[in-house]
């Protein structure tokens, strides 16, 4: 849940923007209210980036959306509320990071149709840039806080682990970008500080580009911090919780057309990765080839439909339907992964 120290911020944040309002002409504050399909323009206020609304034929009449939205030097502040189911679509800005959260209700993010991360209350969600196209779903009755911190070009690849030892699978993360959900126990705090810092400064008519580079900075190395314990954490199978988004943009790909059985060329090019660098990446983090991935992926489509499958139904029809003509190495393959027949399956099928 929102500690009370961020809540406070937040509040302050949005009374200081409603009384200081300027329509984002000549000041740092911008508050609009807005109805209707208008309103769902305020979803992606102030986000940086090269966002597209969608889902227009299910606006609402009653639809309400709020944007509070605040610039203090170089990192961006940006609060939205508003009732009404929205979805839009966009591509991280690569000069920032994203840090947001979730006060009410729950946020989605997805690759073609495979969800990377959702964010309930009380969760953050943790972005780096260099994505590809993301779609970015949001309940009904939402509200949240998104903070874009500027990454210093000299530091771009100079992270370093809380052990003070260069950390190479950090880079991973920074060239090939990450979208990452959880609770955290650092961000209630700081993010506290850095709203009342920005929204004091602001309110005084201090110019924020005389200091902006120590608020950038602090936030940038706060999130460095972050992300290195992202990287060392696992699930319950010892699999790495903070994927590159790269890596699961080719996942997504590859369930989404396993049944065809895409070549790791056509995987990679989907990425945005060489063939190399998509290897690299599933060694790492996934233990296993392209083509081996792949090849999971089509045994346990293969598995789901044998145990789904109609009383008539035959091994031959399942496995050449999934693209596999020599039933004898299938089979072989089959037995080696699940430790049973195709036949075995099928004949407990549901």
């Amino acid at each position: 849940m929102t500690t009370p120290h961020l809540q406070q911020a937040i509040d302050r944040f949005i009374a200081t923007a409603r009384d200081k309002n300027n329509g984002g002409e000549n000041g740092p504050f911008v508050h609009r209210i807005t109805t209707g399909q208008q309103g769902r323009q305020t979803i992606i206020e102030g986000v940086p980036g090269e966002p597209r609304i969608l889902s227009a034929e299910d606006a609402r009449s009653d639809f309400r959306g709020e944007v509070c939205a605040l610039v203090a030097g170089g990192v961006r502040f940006v609060h939205c509320a508003y009732e009404g189911r929205g979805v839009t679509e966009f591509t991280l800005d690569s000069e920032y990071l994203g840090v947001h959260y979730t006060s009410r209700g729950e946020r989605t993010y997805s690759v073609n149709n495979a969800i990377i991360a959702r964010a309930q209350a009380g969760d953050y969600v943790f972005a780096i840039n260099k994505s590809p196209l993301l779609k970015l779903s949001v309940s009904d009755n939402f509200t949240g806080l998104s903070v874009f911190i500027p990454i210093p070009a000299a530091q771009r690849f100079s992270l370093r682990s809380r052990l003070g030892t260069e950390e190479e699978g950090l880079k991973q993360y920074l060239e090939h970008g990450l979208v990452v959900s959880g609770p955290s126990s650092i961000w209630g705090a700081h993010l506290a500080y850095a709203l009342d810092h920005a929204v004091e400064l602001s309110s005084s008519g201090v110019d924020t580009n005389a200091t902006s580079h120590l608020l950038d900075e602090y936030l940038y190395l706060i999130f460095c911090q972050e992300l290195a314990t992202q990287a060392q954490l696992r699930d319950t199978d010892q699999q790495y919780v903070a994927i590159p988004l790269a890596l699961k943009t080719a996942e997504a790909f590859v369930i989404d057309n396993v049944v065809r059985a895409p070549s790791v060329k056509e995987v990679a090019v989907e990425a945005g990765l060489s063939v190399r660098s998509l290897h690299t990446l599933f060694v790492k983090f996934r233990g296993m080839s392209p083509s081996e991935f792949i090849r999971e992926r089509r045994l346990i489509g293969i598995r789901n439909a044998l145990r789904h499958a109609k009383s008539n139904a035959t091994i031959s029809e399942v496995a050449t339907f999934w693209g596999y003509h020599n039933f004898g190495n299938f089979a072989a393959a089959y037995k080696k992964r699940f430790g049973e027949l195709p036949s075995e399956t099928l004949g407990r099928a549901e």
